[in-house]
């Protein structure tokens, strides 16, 4: 339990395969394209997988975004301006994710969830709607911790308003074959 504990808290942010090729030097690959993942160990291995993807870092607060992650936010956000700044979970996706994570790692759910908040002016969600989830306990779980979660409030036109947060993110199949000897 232990292990499995400190493996979790120990999970790394990388980047993917598809993160490292977009980023290549003459790729021309647009950043839009570039994938973040968590990391974790499969139990029972020391090798790690990707859990889940997201097209913006999860260990970054939004102030630490580049301009191109930034502009990847504002693409989902249907009312953002150029110029305008959305709301982002104050201490980053990685929190706001763990949960969802582990109910997905613990109950072998994979694929996307799609949910967005409605965050006002002073950065706590009004309501959440789930678009796509994998699952009714995923819905459930997503809808509890968008509502809980506080955010960095968008600006608009330099001045903090409300705005819609859209959580976007793929829940990986585990590869239960490493634990499994199946090779």
């Amino acid at each position: 339990m232990v292990c499995r504990f400190l493996s979790t808290c120990l999970a790394a942010v990388i980047l993917t395969n598809s993160a490292v090729a977009a980023q290549a030097p003459g790729s021309g690959a647009a950043d839009s394209h570039v994938t973040y993942a968590l990391r974790d160990a499969v139990t029972g291995s020391l090798i790690r997988q990707d859990r889940v993807t997201a097209s913006v870092p999860f260990n970054k607060r939004y102030d630490e975004l580049t301009a191109e992650q930034k502009a990847v936010l504002r693409q989902e956000s249907a009312a953002a301006k150029p110029t305008d700044e959305t709301p982002f979970p104050s201490d980053g996706l990685r929190h706001l994710v763990n949960p969802l994570m582990r109910l997905a790692e613990h109950s072998g759910m994979s694929g996307p969830l799609v949910a967005s908040a409605e965050v006002d002016a002073q950065g706590h969600a009004l309501s959440v709607s789930v678009r796509t989830s994998p699952d009714p306990s995923m819905t459930e779980l997503a809808q509890v911790a968008l509502l809980k979660e506080t955010y960095r409030p968008a600006r608009c036109d330099g001045q903090p308003c409300a705005m819609t947060y859209v959580l976007r993110v793929t829940f990986l199949p585990s590869d239960t074959s490493l634990v499994e000897g199946s090779w």
